[in-house]
C-alpha cells in the first residue's frame, strides 16, 4: 500500500470515502472493449450524437453524487452505446481508411481531409446521419 507518511512513521492508509464495487461483466470484453484511439477520434462526432441520452444520464447522476459506485449502470450504458456505434462502423471501408490515415499521418487531421470527407459522406447514408 502507498502511505504519504514521513520516513519512519507507521500509519494506516486512509480509506476511500466510498465503497469500491465491481461490475460483473467487466472482464467479459462486452462492456469495456479495447477500441483504438484513432477509431474513437473518427467516431467522436457520431458517438456524440448517437449517445447523447446515455451521456446526459451519466453526467446527471455524477452531478448529484461523487461516489462513482452510484452511477455504474449509467456508465455501462454509455460504454454499450459507444460499443454499438463502433460495431456498426468497424468493418466499413470509409471508416477503416480514415482511421488508418490518422495513424499513418501521426494524427495530423489536415493530412486526412480526403478520407474525412469520404467518411462524412458515408455517415450521411447511415442511421447516424447528421440532421
Amino acid at each position: 500500500f502507498f502511505c504519504a507518511c514521513m520516513p519512519g512513521e507507521d500509519s494506516q492508509p486512509t480509506p476511500l470515502p466510498f465503497t469500491r464495487i465491481t461490475v460483473d461483466d467487466d472482464k467479459s470484453g462486452k462492456i469495456f472493449k479495447d477500441i483504438p484511439q484513432a477509431a474513437l477520434l473518427v467516431l467522436a462526432p457520431v458517438i456524440g450524437r448517437a449517445c447523447v441520452g446515455p451521456n446526459k444520464a451519466f453526467l446527471r447522476c455524477r452531478q448529484f453524487d461523487e461516489n462513482p459506485a452510484v452511477c455504474v449502470q449509467e456508465g455501462i450504458d454509455v460504454h454499450n452505446c459507444v460499443n454499438r456505434v463502433y460495431e456498426d462502423f468497424k468493418d466499413q471501408d470509409a471508416f477503416i481508411n480514415y482511421s488508418q490515415c490518422l495513424v499513418d499521418k501521426s494524427f495530423f487531421f489536415d493530412h486526412c481531409l480526403k478520407e474525412k470527407k469520404a467518411f462524412q459522406q458515408f455517415v450521411q447514408k447511415t442511421k447516424y446521419q447528421q440532421q
